[in-house]
């Protein structure tokens, strides 16, 4: 009997560590997991792997080849009206990239990092900020 208990117990913890890794997957992507590539008349266009097969997109006209290295996380949001996620990154001289994540499906936000903020057209959009980007997980 301690042997099938044991490998229950075995089973049950690989079960959590692979769940755990599946959410992992489904955050906001770190500034250098962010690649950029010059657009024809200036500005830069971001992606980043995502899980599944998908991509994180974006995309600033403005933007200059440094601004990616002085971008910090600053917060995200869950968009269900349009099915994406979006995560905002800014700088300290007002640089931005906006990267976002669209989705088939309705996307859930999964974790304590997300709180409801209310927006000025009385909306209310789970919002992730004041963590670190892999802490703003969603399924």
């Amino acid at each position: 009997m301690t042997g099938i208990t044991n490998k229950f117990s075995a089973g049950v913890v690989v079960m959590m560590a692979l769940m755990a890794n599946a959410y992992a997957g489904n955050a906001c992507p770190t500034v250098g997991a962010i690649q950029q590539t010059a657009m024809k008349d200036g500005g830069f266009v971001y992606t980043a792997a995502a899980s599944k097969g998908l991509q994180w997109t974006g995309e600033n006209p403005i933007a200059a080849k440094e601004d990616l290295i002085a971008v910090a996380f600053e917060e995200a949001y869950v968009v269900n009206a349009k099915n994406f996620v979006a995560c905002d990154y800014v700088g300290p001289k007002r640089e931005g990239v906006r990267m976002t994540l669209k989705s088939a499906d309705a996307v859930k936000p999964v974790g304590a990092a997300w709180t409801n903020q209310t927006q000025a057209d009385g909306s209310v959009l789970p919002r992730c900020a004041g963590v670190a980007p892999e802490q703003c997980t969603f399924e």
